[in-house]
């Protein structure tokens, strides 16, 4: 037990101590170009920050999201044979919140 509060200890201790001797050996340059982006050794006219559409950003989120319950649904049906039922109750709530979705998108309630 002595030993694992020491390794924790000097674990902690030396990741305080590396990130104060960052913040003392670090150089702090007040210049203005530190803060412009660099576009080819050009200087930026405009926006610098492309906007994007949230649209696809919903589609990706919604991506993720089904693609971890995938991932998770079947973890659940290849550990347990006797989860079939849970997996078909899961997939029928999921299959309503999809066409929960597809239809607020189709009225245009959506965001």
């Amino acid at each position: 037990m002595l030993v694992i509060f020491f390794v924790v200890f000097l674990s902690v201790f030396l990741v305080f101590f590396l990130y104060l001797g960052m913040f003392v050996i670090s150089v702090k340059d007040g210049s203005v170009f530190k803060v412009f982006s660099f576009e080819s050794g050009f200087m930026s006219v405009g926006k610098v920050r492309s906007a994007f559409s949230v649209h696809f950003f919903l589609m990706m989120l919604m991506f993720v999201v089904f693609d971890l319950e995938i991932v998770m649904l079947l973890g659940l049906l290849v550990s347990d044979l006797s989860a079939i039922g849970v997996l078909f109750v899961v997939s029928f709530f999921c299959c309503g919140w999809i066409f929960y979705g597809v239809m607020l998108w189709y009225v245009g309630l959506g965001y």
